[in-house]
């Protein structure tokens, strides 16, 4: 079983946290790190850090909106992936916040992305664990997304309001079905 921290800037691990998050998402998916530990202080947001006994494994970062909680950032450290440590995360996130509907982006599959084959393996992980495409869609910052949940179907209008609450009402998301 994982424990867990909240993390703050007097974490001991900190700067692995933060190395992590930049190292595991594209430069253009990264909101500032100094933003993310603000908003970690207000209500319904959870940043967390993973550990197996002592040593840290990943890290989630959560926003919790009216039932609703999305999962903006879930990590784990390179040389410990493949190892179970993303499901024992999605489990911890399943039972602590299962009462609401769990959110989450993953780029769109597309076979002509450099990364095509890392799209699929995490889209693939997710489907494993529980999740269902929404079978919608969104683009931002010049990159498509595509929509999961831990149910098989959510309103678009709820995820309007969720994605206008999670970017301050600053940016408008414009969904479209990928059926």
């Amino acid at each position: 079983m994982l424990k867990t921290k909240k993390v703050s800037y007097w974490s001991k691990d900190f700067y692995k946290i933060k190395k992590l998050i930049k190292s595991a998402f594209p430069r253009n998916e990264q909101s500032p790190f100094l933003l993310l530990m603000i908003r970690s202080k207000c209500k319904g947001v959870d940043f967390l850090a993973f550990y197996d006994a002592s040593m840290f494994c990943g890290t989630a970062y959560l926003i919790t909106y009216k039932k609703v909680t999305f999962i903006l950032y879930l990590a784990v450290k390179k040389y410990m992936r493949s190892k179970g440590y993303g499901s024992k995360i999605l489990q911890y996130i399943n039972n602590r916040y299962g009462d609401n509907i769990i959110v989450l982006d993953i780029e769109a599959i597309n076979i002509h992305a450099d990364n095509y084959v890392q799209r699929v393996k995490r889209k693939d992980f997710y489907l494993r664990n529980g999740y269902f495409s929404l079978n919608l869609g969104f683009e931002q910052n010049g990159t498509k997304y595509e929509l999961l949940a831990n149910v098989d179907y959510f309103p678009k209008e709820r995820l309007q309001l969720l994605f206008k609450y999670l970017l301050f009402g600053f940016e408008k998301i414009r969904l479209y079905d990928l059926k």
